[in-house]
Order: structure tokens, then sequence, then C-alpha cells
């Protein structure tokens, strides 16, 4: 499994090959290390669509990608409050 990511696709990716608690923990280490690259551009990058134009969160299920969904979700509110 690749641990790094670099945009939202790779997140996706990333997330959904995730099968076990090791897996989920190579995604939370992929996670954080993407944002702390540069945490304004990380927090864009997940807060926005994928490539195709759909909502990330709509790819992934909380229950068996609770780590990224969190992340993304968490992105995507933070992205949101900027604009208030």
């Amino acid at each position: 499994m690749t641990s790094s990511v670099s945009n939202l696709d790779d997140v996706i990716s990333l997330a959904t090959s995730a099968r076990g608690l090791n897996d989920q923990s190579i995604v939370a280490n992929a996670l954080k290390a993407f944002l702390r690259k540069d945490i304004t551009i990380a927090d864009t990058a997940l807060a926005v669509a994928g490539s195709g134009g759909q909502d990330p969160l709509g790819f992934l299920n909380p229950a068996q990608h609770t780590i990224a969904y969190l992340y993304i979700l968490w992105a995507q509110l933070l992205f949101a409050w900027t604009f208030f």
C-alpha cells in the first residue's frame, strides 16, 4: 500500500484500499504527512471536489473509511468556515 498522498484522488484511493487496522494507521500517517507539507494547500485540496467533480465523501463509507472521512469532513468545514 502506497502511503503518500499529493491530492484528493490519492486520499480517496488510499482510503478505499485500506482493509485492516494497520492500513487505517497508514492512511492516518499519510494524511498527517500531507497536512504537514503545507496546511493551506492541503486543507484546500481535501475540501474541494475530486477530479471527477464529485464530493469525495460520496465515495467513502464512514464506517469503513473513518479516518479519511473525518479528515475530509474537517477540511470541508474549515474551508466553508473561511468564507463566512
